[in-house]
């Protein structure tokens, strides 16, 4: 065993006859441990060095160290007690691997440089005896986490810049009180998190995940960014008149709405509500925006807006939305509460059941866009004031895969679509229009108290029995082998019916209306020479005809 004492060190640090740099330890062929443990802080005239192989046993530090010049610790060092290391002329501290505690106890570490520059290579606190204790760094000059930390807590101080290389994970508070920058992908993550200057994200992803988050200037990049509590039950609040634990604020929304290619709120395990409600009158996200929970809910007081950025909204519990303006959407909830109109330059996707409590519009053709619109559930008033819809897709097709106005009617329903129109299951409504061009696929029956108006074409996808007190039909309809039921008091056909082995069934809205078949014929319900051949056309009539 190679031994130097504490007299000895003093031989070798005599006070104004210092050496420029002391070294120990050989960085090539040592592989024995270097235990360093003078029993009190040794102040070093000079560059002070520990090293050995990087396959060694390892440098152990028992004391804390000061110097005059730099510091440099090549090979794996493990603490056994709190340990300071000074460097009291701006010197540099290194550490070329990784830094851990020696027993199952955690070990503070404080580093302080003056403008010196502070490299941390290796992972910290990642070995089998845990996360390091408290981590100190203050310096004004560079600190480089190249790789990932766990401690207790980590503290940077006012001046300089710190980079961060991979994940920080504490059990207690995070403070970057410097600018940060990130080298690589980084995950922070702790019961809170403050950071009092910029964090340059660069193209590299950034997850935030804490319970509470305090933003002192802009967040910067192209990556993506993510924030999200640490616990499940945190509420989160987006916005300043929001209410939550993770809260975000005005002004700091401002701070992360930068070029990210999305940014994430919420947890995909969440429980505990998202609130949105800015104490500004508006707020326009600039990137594509997620808004999470895995059973949480999730409401908005304003309009959320994305310009043509996407918005996707994903929880198990419910969705409430006052309005709506982006690039393509995407709801996901247990129930979905649409409050005011919804406008977007990309397709519309309601996953769950959806109710209006006013008049709507869903609009997919800002920005020329023609987006698909689509509701994989039920759709209805939210109570018996019904409610109108109007959706404009373009081009787009138009999906209500569910009943409508089963539990309470719709108002008035308008449909302005090139594409297809499918109704996959029962209509309930004051009234149905669709417009010019496209088709109308129906799989159940459409019941109106006012008048149905189909302007293109349709399709029958079932037996559907339409029920109505006008009806009125411009283009043809393909009823394939299905039965239909016209139940009106005022029929005008455009064009071919066209059946297969079904039956066709005309009859009044109401008993007492009377029937004319034929140009000569007198009757409310009447049907004209021209109708009677949209019925009975040869080739593809009905099995029955019933008037």
């Amino acid at each position: 065993t190679l031994n130097l004492n504490n007299t000895e060190l003093g031989f070798i640090n005599a006070a104004s006859n210092n050496f420029a740099s002391i070294v120990i330890g050989d960085a090539i062929n040592g592989t024995g441990a270097i235990n360093y443990k003078p029993g009190s802080t040794i102040i070093y005239g000079s560059n002070f060095t520990l090293q050995q192989k990087s396959t060694g046993a390892g440098i152990s530090l028992g004391n804390s160290i000061t110097t005059s010049g730099n510091q440099t610790y090549t090979g794996a060092v493990s603490l056994t007690t709190d340990v300071t290391l000074t460097s009291t002329s701006n010197g540099t501290v290194l550490f070329s691997s990784t830094i851990d505690n020696a027993s199952a106890t955690p070990r503070a570490l404080t580093i302080s440089t003056g403008s010196g520059n502070v490299t941390i290579t290796g992972a910290v606190g990642s070995g089998a005896n845990g996360a390091l204790g408290a981590i100190t760094i203050n310096s004004t000059g560079a600190t480089a986490f190249s790789s990932s930390v766990a401690a207790d807590s980590v503290t940077t101080n006012v001046g300089g810049t710190v980079s961060l290389g991979s994940n920080v994970t504490t059990s207690g508070a995070q403070i970057y009180n410097e600018a940060m920058s990130l080298t690589g992908n980084v995950i922070l993550n702790a019961p809170s998190i403050t950071t009092v200057s910029t964090i340059a994200a660069g193209s590299n992803n950034l997850t935030i995940t804490t319970d509470a988050l305090s933003l002192g200037s802009n967040i910067t990049g192209t990556g993506a960014l993510v924030i999200q509590p640490k616990t499940n039950s945190t509420t989160v609040a987006i916005g300043s008149s929001a209410t939550g634990t993770l809260a975000l604020s005005d002004t700091a929304l401002t701070y992360i709405n930068d070029a990210f290619s999305s940014i994430t709120i919420g947890s995909t395990t969440g429980t505990a509500a998202i609130g949105i409600d800015y104490a500004a009158a508006s707020f326009t996200f600039s990137n594509p925006l997620v808004l999470r929970s895995n059973s949480g809910n999730i409401a908005a007081v304003d309009t959320l807006r994305t310009g043509s950025n996407g918005l996707t909204i994903t929880t198990g519990g419910t969705v409430n939305l006052v309005g709506v303006i982006s690039g393509a959407l995407s709801v996901t909830g247990s129930a979905i509460t649409l409050n005011n109109d919804i406008t977007t330059s990309g397709s519309q996707s309601y996953t769950g059941p959806a109710t209006l409590t006013a008049n709507l519009t869903l609009d997919s053709t800002a920005n020329s866009s023609n987006g698909a619109v689509s509701f994989s559930s039920t759709v209805n008033s939210a109570n018996s004031t019904a409610r109108n819809l109007n959706v404009a897709a373009g081009s787009g097709n138009v999906t209500f895969t569910g009943a409508i106005g089963n539990t309470y009617a719709l108002g008035a329903i308008a449909i302005d679509s090139t594409g297809t129109a499918t109704f996959g299951s029962t209509v309930n409504a004051a009234s149905l229009t669709t417009n010019t061009g496209g088709t109308t696929s129906l799989g159940g029956n459409v019941t109106t108290t006012g008048a149905q108006t189909y302007n293109d074409a349709m399709v029958l996808a079932s037996d559907v029995s339409l029920d109505a007190s006008a009806i009125t039909t411009v283009n043809t309809i393909a009823a394939g082998n299905y039965n239909l039921s016209l139940i009106t008091d005022a029929l005008a056909l455009g064009a071919a019916v066209n059946g297969g082995t079904g039956t066709v069934t005309i009859k009044p809205h109401t008993a007492s209306t009377t029937i004319g078949v034929g140009d000569l014929s007198v009757g409310a319900l009447n049907l004209s020479n021209a109708e009677l051949g949209y019925i009975n056309i040869a080739g593809n009539n009905f099995a029955s005809i019933v008037i």
